[in-house]
């Protein structure tokens, strides 16, 4: 198996204690998908020209514009992912269920007393959601090989080469192992100062090996919106973004070698990030006929004030005899709460999009963003060259496309759309001889009935993500030859909406 680039990467890299970001972290926090209420989302978000939705206070924030009064949503649902993993030929299949808020927002229309040009102006407040980090997978298969490998070179090739005294040893991974016993230095020459391990005296092992990951949090973002309707024929709007970010990423690996001594051993690893960041979107929709509106919208960078958090635990069980002089079989080792704080930037975002209204039986949608995620970069570039730098170098620019459509038939709307998010890796940094550089692709459908001044709105979207890698550790350091399993997400969401109008 050929790999340049590995997409799923442990998101914090730890040495001495400090914490640095790797590349990775800046295209999860820059990738936003298909949000908001129902309604959109059964359409694949092909709003930007189309307006008239909550949705478009986080997209194009003109489409505020076409707000005719008072109007209050409020959407939620489920949504279940489904996660396949390969590793040595098995097949490993996770599920899981989350339940979120992906929208609430108010809007209200003011029109001018006498007939003027500005037609109307609309205020609006919303909570979209952007992106959805949920996820949850496993692999339990025998291997030959082990994590305390990794840990084990990484003590003695962790000061320029030479092994780490004691004291120096990293808090959150090769410490904890020390602590536990599971790297040890050699009782029979003391004045040795490399580390080693029961592994290294099984010679070669096949061993059963577990590891659970989860991921928790998404983007949301909070849209201060004003519109302008000038003359029913241009809207204009912009939006102050601020957005909320929460990711906590998880893994539980566990090995049950059954050695002479060894019985099996733990090692659990929590990374949180939160913070806030802000943006500003304008945009406008210009209808040369009554039929069709045409629209360009921008968003500059979101600057994000993150802060990361890192614990990690190991349990160590041994059999007797007792191979220490406590006595002991069971050793625990809990690492402090590991702090950073950084700044990142996204990408610069660009959209444009055509709308076809036909009369009151229907509308299509159709939009296209530009996005170059090789831009994204952490803050102050003098503290983090190398890895923006990296960054560059691994991504590109990406075009996500959009398209979607609704039909009336009385009171009743019925709706669906498509969505292609290419693929943010540059081709020489992405090679495999098990799959290609894709895109993200979803598919979506949707019902709605309006009433008398509410409305209520179903949709569901299945997006279907391409096949990655996830390293679980180097299995031969030496090398920096990884043991990897390759996975595929599949994500499946329900969104309900009920809207007001006054």
């Amino acid at each position: 198996m050929k790999k340049i680039f590995s997409i799923l990467i442990c998101s914090a890299l730890f040495a001495q204690g400090a914490i640095a970001q790797g590349a990775l972290d800046l295209l999860t926090y820059s990738r936003y998908f298909s949000g908001g209420t129902a309604r959109a989302t059964a359409m694949s978000g092909a709003f930007g020209a189309l307006g008239g939705d909550m949705s478009v206070l986080s997209t194009n924030p003109a489409g505020i514009g076409i707000y005719r009064g008072t109007e209050f949503t409020l959407t939620l649902g489920p949504s279940f992912v489904t996660t396949s993993s390969k590793l040595n030929g098995e097949n490993f299949d996770e599920a899981a269920s989350f339940f979120r808020l992906n929208n609430i927002g108010y809007v209200h229309t003011w029109k001018p007393q006498s007939e003027r040009k500005l037609r109307s102006f609309t205020f609006g407040f919303a909570y979209n959601r952007l992106s959805d980090f949920s996820s949850a997978a496993f692999v339990d298969t025998d291997v030959p090989s082990s994590l305390v490998e990794d840990l084990t070179w990484d003590a003695n090739h962790g000061d320029n080469g030479q092994p780490l005294q004691e004291g120096r040893l990293d808090d959150f991974y090769t410490g904890p192992a020390f602590d536990t016993k599971l790297i040890f230095h050699d009782p029979d020459n003391s004045s040795d100062n490399h580390y080693y391990n029961d592994y290294s005296s099984e010679g070669n092992y096949l061993q059963p090996m577990k590891r659970t990951m989860t991921n928790k949090g998404g983007v949301g973002e909070y849209a201060i919106s004003l519109g302008f309707n000038i003359n029913d024929r241009m809207y204009l709007g912009a939006t102050w973004g601020i957005q909320s970010l929460y990711h906590k990423e998880s893994y539980l690996h566990t090995e049950t070698p059954s050695f002479q001594y060894l019985d099996e051993f733990q090692f659990r690893s929590d990374y949180t990030v939160t913070g806030t960041g802000m943006n500003f979107k304008t945009g406008v929709i210009f209808r040369p006929i009554n039929m069709l509106r045409l629209a360009v919208s921008i968003h500059t960078p979101t600057r994000y004030s993150l802060r990361s958090e890192l614990d990690t635990e190991m349990d160590a069980y041994y059999k007797e005899p007792i191979i220490t002089s406590d006595n002991a079989n069971h050793y625990n080792s809990l690492s402090p709460i590991g702090e950073g704080k950084f700044k990142l930037s996204t990408p610069w975002r660009y959209s444009a999009g055509a709308a076809f209204i036909i009369g009151t039986f229907g509308i299509i949608g159709l939009d296209a963003e530009y996005v170059d995620y090789a831009t994204a970069k952490f803050r102050p570039n003098s503290d983090y060259r190398n890895i923006n730098r990296e960054a560059a170098q691994i991504f590109r620019n990406a075009l996500n496309l959009k398209g979607g459509a609704e039909f009336r038939i009385g009171p009743v709307s019925l709706r669906g759309g498509a969505a292609y998010y290419g693929t943010p890796f540059a081709q020489e940094h992405f090679s495999s001889d098990e799959f290609d550089n894709e895109g993200i692709i979803s598919f979506s459908g949707g019902v709605g009935i309006r009433g008398r001044g509410v409305y209520l709105d179903m949709s569901y979207v299945y997006t279907k993500y391409p096949p990655h890698y996830y390293d679980l550790y180097r299995q031969n350091p030496a090398n920096n030859a990884w043991l990897s399993s390759v996975m595929q997400e599949k994500k499946h969401a329900v969104n309900f909406t009920v809207g007001l109008k006054f």
